[in-house]
């Protein structure tokens, strides 16, 4: 039986411009909406994860009626009102955030100063930040791992979350030129969290599973990046949201294989949430639960 689905929201449930009201394109879709209606109508848990700060998290929740979330790549947790949080070692201290510790090291210049041109704060979205540098840029992870390792930061990972907002070219949720950033102009530009190693959106997802009391099985969670099919981990089943922007992302792709329950939707933003929810509940009431 379904009992809760979480989602990713830029470029999954939402579509261009961050609306839930439209497509990847920007067409007028309700497909989004439609999800929602489908899993409150079931009394199914809705529980967005996001790589997203707090407030632009909380607030989109709070209209989609959930009274759960996921933020900063599942870094920090919130359910019925209390926080959660996923950060290892480094805690939320009364005069610094986890963001701030991790920047009082120094980390973010480590990093430009390696990658000139190919890695910069994605501003104006890095500011209010608790637990997760947000850079946009593309770079070799493991190459950045490796300098931050060097450097004395092994307890910190840069986490690449795909294509911004879910596209390769332009993205959904932008509001600012790329020909106004300082990288270079032949990038296809990725968003990338600095956090605590211990951060990931399957941390957040099991995390609530056990406190909620769900079985495995009675889970699902639908994404469009590589960090987003980590939560196939953590759920019965992943839905891998449809489109050219998953099927040629190389990480993505290579994430896929690390897991046997993924399976892929047909639709883009909005539609594929709408269909994972659908079709799992007419699995269940063909299987009689």
């Amino acid at each position: 039986m379904l009992r809760c689905v979480y989602v990713d929201l830029d470029g999954t449930l939402v579509g261009r411009g961050g609306s839930l009201l439209h497509d990847a394109e920007g067409n007028v879709s309700l497909m989004g909406a439609r999800a929602l209606e489908a899993a409150h109508r079931a009394g199914i848990e809705v529980v967005p994860v996001s790589g997203r700060r707090r407030d632009t998290v909380r607030e989109p929740a709070r209209a989609m009626g959930c009274t759960a979330y996921g933020f900063e790549i599942g870094g920090g947790l919130v359910i019925d009102g209390e926080d959660y949080w996923q950060t290892g070692e480094l805690q939320p201290e009364d005069d610094q955030s986890v963001y701030d510790q991790i920047v009082s090291r120094g980390v973010i210049e480590l990093l430009m100063r390696a990658f000139p041109g190919r890695l910069e704060l994605h501003t104006p979205w890095h500011t209010g930040r608790e637990v997760s540098v947000l850079f946009r840029g593309d770079v070799d992870v493991g190459e950045a791992q490796q300098l931050l390792d060097d450097n004395g930061s092994a307890d910190l990972r840069l986490i690449d979350n795909g294509y911004l907002g879910g596209l390769a070219k332009g993205g959904t949720g932008l509001t600012t030129r790329q020909s106004d950033w300082g990288l270079d102009d032949d990038l296809t530009v990725r968003a990338y969290h600095l956090a605590p190693e211990s951060v990931s959106k399957a941390a957040a997802v099991a995390r609530h599973r056990r406190i909620r009391g769900y079985a495995l099985e009675d889970t699902i969670a639908v994404g469009d990046s590589a960090e987003d099919v980590g939560m196939a981990a953590s759920v019965g089943t992943f839905w891998l949201v449809g489109g050219d922007h998953t099927a040629g992302d190389e990480a993505v792709q290579l994430a896929i294989h690390e897991h046997r329950n993924v399976r892929q939707a047909e639709g883009g933003p909005g539609e594929a949430v709408y269909e994972a929810i659908v079709t799992t509940l007419m699995l269940g009431r063909e299987a009689g639960t």
